[in-house]
């Protein structure tokens, strides 16, 4: 694999192709046929909803010679190489049955918010759906604190431990609920939803399975007997006694606090559902937002998720989401926040992210209005997921219209200002060695192209070649 030395393109001459339009129709196989000169560095995008498979025949690349440069049939040595473990399980959406077929949001009759006392015990419910007993053990100003009853001593948090929790929720509170939007206050478009509580619920438990560190359930606002019926985030007390992890579970809760405060303005609100990559993407940018005042350091932030990035990830995508027991879900996890990195970096930083989390959109169609009316552009999203693939040649960026994850960005929304750091890609502060990996050109197609995943190639010096590649690919060199 090749490392990608530390170069600034100032200037970029970038074609972009959707169709065949300018392009010679191959007769013997229906693909487009490019003839491209000079070619340093290629890029092909999967711009569509539809995973790739290796197997079909939708891109070839041959030199000028007419040498195949590409064999589908010899095994692929792009691997993902990532120390980084995924510490939050993927958001799991409400049944499609809940929401209120009218289309229209009704008030709760009796929006009087709940409140509890401490000692008051309460039913809760662990990720793999078992009963949890917890009582109430504290109270602070925008949280309620309940741990579990049965919790074995190394799982037991101490007063003092409780109040540090409550000291870190307290303080980012409302902070993120001015970037992220506000909680619920009683309004809904779904059918037997909770009366609103007065504050936020934290439960620790010692979470199955291990791995996970914290998880949010939109179900607990369901009426039912198998819902906590509060408005509650999980985190796992086993870690947060851990000196060395606590800050992680810092992290942990204002992720998951995003997850909530989504479903409340997106679900709750508009009575729209949303992709897994949308939300997880809104909970990873929101934790790169707190990072610097929650003490989180690099290993335990969203940015380690990048090794798995660079390394190679981004061939899988992040429209469909890996499943839980995939080899590739931190690629899925790293190529979402890679692709929020990218956004928030390069077009309004905070202001853009409030703009997604609260405008009355989801998904795609959140993004790119969110980018349109904070800039004054007209963007779409495949011109977005074309500018997103810059980011791995433009590893710093000097000047201000080159996009790159290497910008700092600090703005104002109210009265709270948002910091994001400067991300140098061919430069992360992992424990081991990490190199910007491509794809080498003997080596191309013969990895299944996820939805929104791209195809990254260098050559080691500028090469003719013909590319030959299915409609519905976005194409550009450099």
């Amino acid at each position: 694999m090749l490392l990608i030395k530390k170069v600034i393109f100032p200037i970029f001459l970038v074609f972009l192709f959707i169709g065949c339009k300018n392009d010679i129709k191959s007769s013997d196989d229906g693909l487009c046929l490019s003839r491209l000169e000079n070619v340093s560095a290629l890029v092909i995008t999967n711009p569509t909803e539809n995973d790739k498979p290796k197997d079909e025949v939708w891109a070839k690349i041959q030199t000028i010679s007419r040498k195949m440069v590409n064999s589908v049939n010899e095994e692929s040595d792009l691997k993902i190489l990532n120390s980084y473990v995924e510490r939050t399980p993927p958001y799991k959406a409400l049944d499609s049955s809940l929401f209120i077929s009218n289309n229209s949001r009704t008030a709760i009759s009796d929006i009087r918010e709940q409140s509890f006392k401490i000692g008051e015990a309460h039913t809760f419910y662990d990720y793999d759906n078992s009963i949890i007993v917890a009582r109430m053990v504290a109270e602070g100003e925008y949280c309620y604190i309940w741990q579990d009853e049965n919790s074995l001593p190394y799982a037991k948090l101490s007063e003092e431990e409780i109040n540090e929790f409550i000291t870190k929720f307290d303080a980012i509170y409302l902070k993120q609920i001015n970037l992220c939007g506000p909680k619920y206050d009683g309004i809904s478009q779904l059918k037997n939803i909770i009366n609103p509580c007065k504050k936020i619920s934290i439960l620790l438990t010692d979470i199955k399975p291990d791995i996970f560190g914290g998880f949010f359930r939109p179900y607990d606002y369901v009426s039912a007997n198998d819902s906590a019926q509060m408005e509650v985030v999980v985190v796992d007390s086993v870690e947060a006694k851990d000196k060395e992890k606590v800050s992680m579970l810092y992290s942990t809760l204002v992720h998951e606090f995003s997850h909530l405060l989504t479903f409340v303005n997106k679900s709750l609100k508009y009575g729209l559902q949303f992709d897994t990559w949308y939300t997880e993407m809104l909970a990873m940018l929101t934790e790169d937002f707190f990072m610097q005042e929650l003490g989180v350091e690099y290993r335990n932030s969203p940015q380690a998720r990048l090794e798995a990035f660079v390394s190679g990830g981004y061939v899988y995508g992040f429209k469909n989401w890996a499943k839980d027991d995939s080899p590739y879900l931190s690629c899925s996890y790293s190529n979402a926040y890679a692709f929020g990195a990218f956004l928030a970096r390069n077009y309004g930083g905070a202001k853009l992210i409030h703009e997604i989390c609260t405008n009355e959109y989801v998904n795609e169609e959140s993004v790119v209005n969110a980018v349109n009316k904070i800039n004054g552009t007209s963007k779409t999203f495949s011109e977005l997921l074309k500018e997103y693939s810059f980011v791995l040649l433009n590893l710093q960026a000097i000047e201000t219209e080159v996009v790159s994850l290497n910008k700092e960005t600090v703005c104002k929304i109210n009265d709270y200002e948002y910091h994001l750091s400067k991300i140098d890609l061919s430069n992360l502060p992992a424990q081991g060695k990490v190199e910007i990996k491509s794809i080498i050109p003997e080596k191309v197609f013969e990895s299944d192209l996820g939805a929104y995943g791209f195809y990254f190639l260098t050559f080691e010096k500028p090469t003719n070649i013909f590319l030959g590649k299915k409609d519905f690919l976005l194409k550009y060199y450099y």
